[in-house]
């Protein structure tokens, strides 16, 4: 095992191929697209759902999965985030799994969930936070989040918002449930 590579999903299982496509195209190694599988044991379709997309390349038929990711030049895959997560700000990609996890490292902060949002058209993110029992989400702690998430990310994946909440909401999967607060957002008005 190659610790450096600890941010990986690792290499690819035997008979299973992964490719990268950036805007219909197979991206090189290091650059960010669309994960996409060929195995034999790559499924055909959902049960009683909408047709999974697959495209053809070289000859074999690839699943994309939704995620977006990359393969670096021995073959890792990393993971980035979900590809309806992306948030453009400013003509940048912002993904807020990576502004989730660097929030939930702070001391003091149980969970966190970034949600996206429109302001008068623009993409924007809000950050509800979860912090141990008898913090509170001040300007104090609101300030360290934001130079924690320039310094180590950039000054775009800062949330523009912050809410503390009793606890995160978790969807039936155990996963932070993104939906019910981006379902929230668009029926309150953000000041």
């Amino acid at each position: 095992i190659n610790p450096e590579k600890n941010n990986s999903q690792g290499l690819p299982m035997p008979n299973i191929d992964i490719a990268i496509i950036k805007e219909g195209k197979v991206a090189t190694n290091l650059e960010l697209g669309e994960i996409c599988v060929s195995s034999p044991s790559v499924m055909n379709g959902y049960f009683d759902s909408a047709s999974p997309h697959f495209s053809t390349i070289d000859g074999k038929s690839y699943l994309h999965t939704g995620d977006v990711g990359y393969l670096d030049d021995e073959g890792y895959l990393y993971i980035k985030d979900r590809l309806k997560r992306i948030v453009i700000i400013g003509g940048i990609n912002i993904f807020p799994q990576e502004v989730e996890s660097l929030i939930a490292s702070i001391e003091g902060v149980n969970g966190v969930c970034i949600a996206r949002y429109l302001d008068n058209g623009k993409a924007r993110t809000k950050a509800y936070i979860e912090l141990k029992s008898g913090m509170i989400l001040n300007a104090k702690l609101q300030t360290l989040i934001a130079d924690v998430v320039q310094k180590n990310i950039m000054k775009y994946a800062v949330p523009s918002n912050f809410e503390q909440v009793d606890s995160i909401k978790l969807n039936k999967m155990g996963k932070v449930d993104f939906s019910y607060y981006e379902n929230l957002l668009k029926n309150e008005q953000i000041s």
